[in-house]
């Protein structure tokens, strides 16, 4: 038989760490505003990568000089991506 424990998390403490989680994606996404709205991307392909196993044999030099957006763990493949979002 299994026993759960009820854990009982402080409000203030909740509140805390959901305004910081937003906090955070907000200066990220103030970041990623900034990049998007200045003219270098005018008129230029992007590409979006995502982590996964059928990046570890991808010749990623075809993307050179190109706009690269890396989400998750791919920026371990393109570490020179344009944006990295963890």
């Amino acid at each position: 038989m299994l026993n759960y424990r009820k854990v009982t998390i402080d409000e203030d403490y909740r509140k805390y760490v959901i305004m910081n989680k937003s906090n955070h994606a907000y200066a990220i996404n103030s970041k990623i505003t900034q990049k998007f709205n200045s003219s270098s991307w005018l008129n230029r392909r992007c590409f979006i990568i995502g982590g996964g196993e059928s990046l570890i044999n991808f010749d990623f030099s075809c993307l050179k000089n190109e706009l690269i957006i890396t989400i998750n763990k791919a920026f371990q493949f393109v570490p020179n991506a344009t944006i990295i979002i963890l």
